[in-house]
């Protein structure tokens, strides 16, 4: 008797371990993770005589890889100094392991303003973000960003 019970023991154990196994190797184990939505940033907008720039439309734009399209957008507009301000946010998250890895998240710059040409970045990783951006607006025609607010 005590072996079959030792022998249950030991199948149901080399179940168990079958299925872990197999769960982790397969990518399908859930996991928490702190993700930073959006970087705590400073943007400082100057025109082209490196004179401040207020009321200057600046778009901070939220993208995330695999997917690689914007999937958040917070607008404000520069103060008197040409500067704006934007916080940080994170959530904490459940994710899985997939085979194209995590989700991974990157920013973008947006300034639009009238008299100026509208200035975008095409960054593809968070490697490329500066947590200060300074940029000197060229005088030309304004076009509104080419983003849409999700």
């Amino acid at each position: 008797m005590m072996t079959l019970a030792v022998s249950k023991h030991v199948l149901w154990s080399t179940r168990s371990m079958l299925l872990l196994l197999l769960t982790i190797v397969t990518g399908c184990v859930p996991y928490p993770v702190h993700k930073m939505l959006q970087p705590e940033s400073t943007a400082i907008i100057l025109d082209e005589n490196d004179s401040p720039v207020e009321s200057a439309q600046v778009s901070l734009v939220t993208s995330s890889y695999p997917y690689g399209m914007a999937i958040g957008l917070e607008l404000k507009l520069t103060d008197g100094q040409g500067v704006v301000k934007f916080d940080a946010d994170h959530e904490w998250r459940t994710e899985m392991l997939m085979v194209h890895g995590s989700e991974v998240f990157f920013w973008n710059w947006c300034i639009y303003k009238s008299g100026y040409e509208t200035y975008l970045t095409n960054y593809r990783s968070a490697d490329e973000w500066q947590d200060v951006f300074t940029v000197s607006l060229t005088p030309g025609i304004a076009s509104e960003c080419p983003l849409k607010q999700p």
